[in-house]
């Protein structure tokens, strides 16, 4: 009995590896096709999305290659794109910033920042203050460049500067409001009030 299982147990093993090497001898051997070339092209560019935020606190923040503070708003609503970079904030309250040590405050029912730029532009009545309040700007427009620590407002401009009031249709000033340049078309210097 232990002879014809070890028989028959030699021949179904005697037949796979027949089967196994005949197989593998068989003329050509089919080889798998190849991948198919994909041409790859760029990502397509994904389009600027916009930000629209409404509540109470929003704000936004710069801050200079030492990481000081350059800029800090605080607004009712924004509507920007691109995170930061463009954005349009309604009843805003901006704080300006040098070399990390507030100088300015600017308050506006409407504020568009340009973070790429780093230029702010406010309208619809805007106040400017200096942080004690002895120095003080309106205007219907004010514009101020980070870069250039310059504000420049212009339209029913009234500044009052050193305990005096001028009035003009545009001015420009440092970010602290420590020197302040009025001019009036109608006779090109500011008006004493």
């Amino acid at each position: 009995m232990f002879a014809q299982s070890w028989a028959r147990c030699s021949a179904a093993v005697a037949a796979l590896l027949l089967i196994f090497v005949c197989g593998g001898c068989s003329g050509r051997r089919e080889r798998p096709p190849a991948p198919p070339t994909v041409k790859r092209q760029a990502a397509p560019t994904p389009p600027r999305q916009a930000v629209e935020v409404r509540g109470s606190g929003i704000s936004i923040r710069w801050r200079d290659l030492a990481g000081r503070p350059m800029l800090g708003i605080v607004a009712e609503s924004l509507k920007g794109e691109e995170a930061g970079q463009r954005a349009v904030l309604r009843h805003a309250t901006a704080r300006l910033y040098q070399e990390g040590k507030l100088v300015g405050v600017v308050t506006a029912p409407m504020i568009e920042a340009d973070g790429e730029k780093r230029i702010l532009v406010a309208s619809g009545g805007v106040a400017v203050k200096s942080p004690d309040g002895q120095n003080s700007a309106r205007a219907d427009v004010v514009r101020w460049e980070a870069d250039k620590q310059t504000i420049r407002g212009q339209g029913n401009v009234v500044v009052r500067w050193s305990g005096m009031e001028l009035m003009g249709d545009e001015f420009i000033a440092d970010t602290a409001l420590g020197r302040v340049k009025i001019t009036s078309k109608s006779n090109g210097k500011g008006r004493l009030r």
